[in-house]
C-alpha cells in the first residue's frame, strides 16, 4: 500500500489549489473519495487506490514540475483569452504536464514567470506572509531623482494601503540591461532596479506613479530564488522542483 496523504495535500498535488484552499473545498462538500462526499478535515487517502473527485471530476496526482518562462510584452497571463490575444496558454499547451502561472504579469510587462502544477508551491511564492522578493527593472524618465528613490523605500500611501520598495537602485551603467527594453532613448530615460516583497495589482507601476515618475517599460528579472539568467524572450526552461515544498 502506498503512503497515505491528507486529502487537502492530495488536492494541492493534483494542481487544483493550495492546501489551504483545499480545506475550504472539503468543508464545502465539493470533494468525494470513492464516491462518498467528505466534509471534514483530517481524512487521508491512498493515491494508488482511492478515487478522488472534485465537483464530480476525477483527480490524479501528477509529478510536480516547475518551468521558468520569459514572458514577452503583449501577452496575457491566462490560459486562454476571449479577445484573441496571445496568452500563456498558447505557449504551454504542448507541454507534457498541465501547468499554470504562479501569479501574473500585466499585459505590457515582460520578464520571469513561473509555471507549475503544484498549488502549495504557487501559494508559497505569492502569499504576503512569506515576503518573497520580486526584482524588476523599470524604465523611467531621466529626471528620476535620489529624492524619489528614498520616497519609494520609505513608503507611499496607495488607495489599498501603504506600500514600499525594499531596495531601489538607479542603474548608472545600463549597457547590460538594455536588452530587456525596446526602443530606449538613453538621453531621456534611466533604468531603475527595484526589489519588492508583495504582488498587489500593478504594484510597481503604482508606487512609481505616486512619486511622480511613471514607468515606461517594466521587466521582472527575478522571483524568489529564480532568475531570468540567459533565458531569451519567449523561451521556456524546465528546472528542478524544490524539495522543501
Amino acid at each position: 500500500m502506498a503512503d497515505q496523504v491528507r486529502l487537502q495535500k492530495y488536492l494541492a498535488q493534483s494542481g487544483v489549489c493550495s492546501r489551504r484552499a483545499g480545506e475550504s473545498l472539503i468543508l464545502d462538500g465539493r470533494v468525494r473519495v470513492n464516491g462518498a462526499v467528505v466534509c471534514e478535515l483530517g481524512v487521508k487517502v491512498d493515491p494508488s487506490a482511492d478515487k478522488v473527485e472534485l465537483d464530480g471530476k476525477p483527480l490524479n496526482l501528477e509529478r510536480r514540475v516547475l518551468y521558468l518562462f520569459f514572458k514577452p510584452r503583449s501577452m496575457v497571463t491566462t490560459m486562454k483569452d476571449t479577445h484573441g490575444r496571445l496568452s500563456v496558454g498558447d505557449v504551454v499547451e504542448k507541454l507534457p504536464e498541465r501547468v499554470f502561472p504562479v501569479g501574473r504579469l500585466d499585459f505590457d510587462v515582460s520578464g520571469l514567470l513561473l509555471l507549475t502544477n503544484d498549488g502549495d508551491f504557487s501559494e508559497s511564492m505569492q502569499h504576503p506572509r512569506f515576503e518573497i522578493e520580486r526584482v524588476y527593472l523599470a524604465l523611467v524618465d531621466s529626471g528620476f531623482s535620489s529624492k524619489q528613490q528614498k520616497q519609494l523605500m520609505k513608503g507611499v500611501m496607495l488607495e489599498d494601503g501603504k506600500a514600499r520598495a525594499k531596495e531601489v537602485e538607479i542603474i548608472t551603467n545600463s549597457s547590460s540591461y538594455k536588452g530587456y527594453f525596446s526602443k530606449i532613448d538613453t538621453s531621456a530615460s534611466v533604468i531603475v532596479k527595484v526589489v519588492v516583497q508583495e504582488g498587489r495589482n500593478h504594484f510597481v507601476k503604482r508606487i512609481f506613479e505616486k512619486v511622480g515618475s511613471p514607468v515606461r517599460q517594466l521587466t521582472r528579472i527575478a522571483f524568489g530564488d529564480y532568475e531570468l539568467g540567459d533565458l531569451r524572450e519567449g523561451e521556456l526552461r524546465k528546472v528542478s522542483f524544490p524539495t522543501s515544498i
